[in-house]
């Protein structure tokens, strides 16, 4: 609790506004839905305006190399968008468990059309000079090609998002299998096999050594079909491994 006296005087009908010295003393990442501001002024004449009450959600900060299993606080990452069913739980019914907790986009049937909802991340230290891989367990069951996901990247805590596209090397690692409609570009549809699929991404050269990245899911639906939804588990960031390989024999001796 911090107690601060507003200097006067203060304008008949008018409005101060005023600056906390002494900053919130958060104990840690998490949902705090009570942070209440309190007014108090002797002969105030109407008492029923004096409190203001927000809800804050304060995210994680990682360093790499990192693992995101959701099983504490569902990682501190947080949803958004005109649907808001996002829920971090273990998966059940026609989705495999694969730990105990996943976030799930549709958790208690199939997802809503005319959909455009979000998932995002808690914030990363990308601070080095090796190229860096994004990796990430995906379960999916969508109308293919017209409703899926695909993945954003920021640098500027949220400001503004880019797609994160598929590298400039040679390797399937299942990132994105084709256009989908809903989302105007690539990304994720379809695919239902019954199991999750793993998918990983070598992050651009740019963001290494940005010290502020935020990722987010991003899942889209157009106005016909619904099916299942989407999953996700196990998101790892980490330095890409050193790769030797032979390119081809000259001659024999």
């Amino acid at each position: 609790k911090v107690v601060e006296n507003i200097p006067g005087p203060n304008p008949s009908g008018g409005t101060v506004t005023y600056t906390f010295p002494h900053p919130a003393d958060f104990p840690g990442p998490g949902d705090y839905s009570n942070f209440t501001v309190k007014l108090q002024a002797p002969g105030d004449e109407d008492a029923t305006n004096n409190t203001k009450v927000k809800s804050i959600f304060i995210q994680k900060s990682n360093n790499i190399p990192d693992s995101e299993t959701f099983e504490t606080e569902g990682g501190y990452w947080k949803r958004y968008g005109s649907d808001t069913r996002w829920q971090c739980m273990v998966p059940e019914g026609s989705i495999p468990n694969i730990s105990q907790n996943s976030w799930i986009s549709s958790p208690f049937g199939n997802y809503f059309t005319s959909d455009t909802s979000y998932l995002e991340s808690s914030c990363y230290d990308l601070a080095t000079t090796d190229r860096l891989i994004y990796e990430m367990q995906l379960w999916i069951d969508s109308e293919p090609e017209h409703d899926g996901a695909l993945v954003e990247y920021s640098t500027d805590n949220g400001s503004s998002w880019a797609v994160l596209p598929a590298h400039e090397f040679p390797w399937n690692w299942n990132w994105y299998n084709g256009n989908v409609v809903a989302l105007g570009g690539d990304g994720w549809s379809g695919i239902n096999t019954g199991d999750w699929k793993l998918v990983k991404q070598v992050l651009p050269a740019s963001l290494s050594g940005e010290p502020k990245v935020k990722f987010r899911m991003k899942w889209a639906s157009d106005e016909n079909n619904a099916y299942r939804g989407m999953a996700i588990d196990n998101v790892r960031i980490y330095e890409a491994p050193i790769d030797i390989g032979v390119s081809k024999i000259d001659s024999f001796a």
